[in-house]
């Protein structure tokens, strides 16, 4: 399966199977929470019922105009993400990242990645499948590269590793570290089982926890100031023979900024392009041809039925 180097990049729709937003669903709970959360205020309603997002704001120094701030300017924005949206407004970043981490951290639920159900098959579990052995990853040609902030991919590899190779956590963890697996975007803090001072996959949201994902966030310029993250990205992206784009929406801003295609060793892409209408696809191709891809076979499928009816893998 992995006998040459592989590269999956993993947008939104890799996570949404289990239970994340999309990014423009993530903007919008996190504007109708901070509108819910000030009306109550407002009226003189009891602060000990507020939604979570704002009593997450509330555990941290930010004053009520700055609260007010934010939710004023989220309302009125066209952007089609909060991450985008705390690109262009710098002033509110922290205070955004805080509103980030509350909205996710309840959708770290590990029922809904380690549960099986008799009648529902999701990616993750056919993706595991079709490893087969651990002396698959132990080439070490598998690395992942994603946009999303949850650990879901990670947490589900590690379970599977131990619960199905009969594997102590020491031995799933080194087996872990044959996987590169890079947020762009940072994550809700380090996974615990590869950092002590990390964050277990869990759904419980106190300030410890919160100041954990704020420090593990990242916003487009912060990663640009860095330089950390996107020469381990290019690097990975140049020595793949196959770079699969599995729930990626090929913006045009990420695929430029972060010269995903421009670094590819070979001019090849494999992807999904679920629920894309024929326009939008046609926009992706231009984005691609623009890159000098020179072949890409791009599936209306989900994350699942992709992995179901291509032999990519």
């Amino acid at each position: 399966m992995f006998d040459t180097p592989t590269v999956l990049i993993l947008g939104a729709g890799a996570s949404m199977p289990y239970k994340f937003p999309s990014g423009r669903a993530l903007l919008f709970y996190i504007r109708d929470s901070l509108i819910s959360g000030l009306n109550h205020i407002s009226i003189g309603g009891n602060p000990d019922n507020l939604n979570l997002v704002c009593k997450a704001i509330s555990w941290f120094p930010f004053s009520d105009v700055s609260i007010k701030s934010f939710a004023d300017a989220l309302s009125k924005t066209m952007h089609p993400s909060i991450d985008a949206f705390l690109e262009m407004y710098p002033e509110h970043r922290t205070i955004g990242k805080v509103a980030i981490a509350a909205s996710l951290i309840p959708f770290e639920n590990p029922d809904a990645i380690t549960k099986r159900k008799r009648d529902e098959l999701e990616w993750y579990e056919y993706f595991f499948n079709l490893i087969r052995h651990p002396d698959e990853i132990r080439k070490g040609n598998l690395s992942v590269v994603t946009f999303n902030y949850d650990r879901s991919f990670e947490y589900f590899l590690y379970y599977a590793f131990m619960n199905s190779y009969h594997m102590a956590s020491a031995r799933a963890i080194d087996l872990m570290n044959h996987i590169p697996i890079v947020h762009i975007y940072g994550n809700l803090g380090a996974p615990h089982f590869l950092d002590k001072d990390g964050r277990d996959y869990e759904t419980q949201v106190d300030a410890g926890n919160i100041q954990k994902c704020i420090e593990g966030i990242k916003i487009m310029p912060e990663i640009e100031d860095t330089h950390s993250t996107l020469p381990q990205v290019h690097s990975l992206i140049s020595k793949a023979d196959r770079t699969i784009f599995i729930g990626f929406s090929f913006h045009p801003v990420n695929v430029q900024r972060l010269k995903l295609l421009e670094h590819m060793r070979l001019r090849i892409v494999h992807g999904t392009v679920y629920s894309m209408m024929d326009g939008e696809i046609n926009r992706v191709e231009q984005t691609l041809s623009k890159y000098s891809v020179e072949k890409w076979y791009l599936h209306k499928l989900d994350a699942l039925n992709f992995l179901r009816e291509t032999n990519y893998l």
